[in-house]
């Protein structure tokens, strides 16, 4: 179970980081809209922004509850069939440079179900490049 005080951090955080990072979503929106003439429905720009956000909640909240002293483990199986997006969330909380989290991570696949092009090996290495461990 979670502790009362920890819960109670994570709603405020959530709550002052989904504000600031909405009222940013709406400007950003609003302003693709503008200079492409018409809304961003149906271009993707609403489902990038929505991948953005949750990037962005499980990055703090990877920060919130990780430290030296109480890593966390997060274990994801069956990888091959991980699209783009969710490669890109996976990413996005390993290479969190600015963020303390104390995070170990297993992920596994089944080598016999994924081609030479699937997108975890960019991935993979994209992470040993960038110092990951």
């Amino acid at each position: 179970t979670i502790s009362p005080r920890l819960d109670q951090l994570l709603t405020d955080y959530n709550n002052a980081a989904t504000t600031k990072e909405s009222n940013g979503i709406s400007a950003a929106k609003s302003a693709k809209a503008k200079s492409m003439g018409g809304g961003v429905d149906g271009d993707g720009a609403g489902s990038q922004m929505n991948l953005r956000s949750v990037c962005f909640t499980l990055q703090r909240f990877m920060r919130v509850v990780s430290s030296k002293s109480h890593p966390v483990m997060l274990f994801l199986d069956d990888l091959q069939w991980c699209d783009d997006s969710a490669l890109s969330v996976i990413e996005g909380i390993l290479c969190d440079v600015s963020g303390s989290s104390c995070l170990f991570f297993v992920g596994s696949y089944r080598s016999n179900e994924v081609r030479e092009d699937h997108a975890i090996f960019p991935l993979v290495n994209g992470l040993r490049s960038s110092g990951v461990p």
